[in-house]
């Protein structure tokens, strides 16, 4: 899944001839922290609301006494990039561009997530347990055997930075839901479990909060 196809419809843009009165009025309105500021159909950078109100400036936005935020992805950027790119700018949008860098929108945390819920790790029913393992020993192809000698599969893996320790927390979601015979097995092979989700009763609940969380987000 690439950028363009999570571009957010909704949400404007300003110039940077609008006043800052104007940019806080639209942020105002669309409830926004950040917005692209465009010169022509270039992006000139993402300003926030916190710039604005704490700035002393009257005019336009080109007299802005302090640079603009300075982020962009392009259009044909893998999905997961791009949200890369934005936790680091710290903007609440993420402009998209094309190949020859003009403004063709931006990605918002409601479009992202909408984006990602389309992916089969996230939509498929199935049983997540999450893994402490030492940095060194960490396997995806020995996780995934072991998962498979169950007769199950591995919808997805996600890792998280290793500790103090030297641990990896590593998250792991396979196709059933049913997962005693596989933690068995990761523990015969000296796997630390350290959280189990899978319990059959929970799954009526899980289901009516993504179906929740879908409608909110269609809204």
């Amino acid at each position: 899944m690439i950028a363009r196809l999570a571009i957010e419809e909704s949400i404007p843009y300003l110039k940077m001839t609008d006043t800052v009165e104007f940019a806080l009025e639209l942020m105002e309105e669309f409830k926004q922290a950040h917005l692209p500021v465009l010169d022509e159909k270039e992006l000139t950078g993402v300003v926030s609301e916190q710039q604005l109100l704490d700035t002393t400036a009257m005019g336009t936005l080109s007299d802005l006494p302090f640079p603009l935020i300075k982020v962009a992805v392009n259009e044909y950027a893998h999905i997961f990039d791009a949200m890369k790119a934005g936790f680091e700018s710290r903007s609440s949008v993420l402009p998209v561009v094309n190949k020859d860098g003009k403004y063709i929108g931006l990605i918002s945390p409601r479009s992202l997530l909408i984006k990602l819920s389309e992916f089969n790790f996230v939509c498929e029913t199935g049983g997540i347990f999450i893994l402490e393992v030492p940095a060194q020993d960490y396997s995806l192809a020995e996780i995934a055997r072991l998962v498979e000698s169950n007769k199950a599969s591995v919808l997805s893996i996600a890792t998280a930075p290793a500790d103090d320790r030297g641990h990896m927390q590593v998250t792991v979601k396979v196709n059933t839901l049913d997962l005693t015979y596989i933690i068995a097995t990761l523990e015969r092979y000296d796997y630390t479990i350290t959280n189990i989700f899978h319990q059959a009763e929970q799954i009526d609940q899980l289901k009516e909060r993504y179906d929740a969380l879908m409608h909110y987000l269609n809204v």
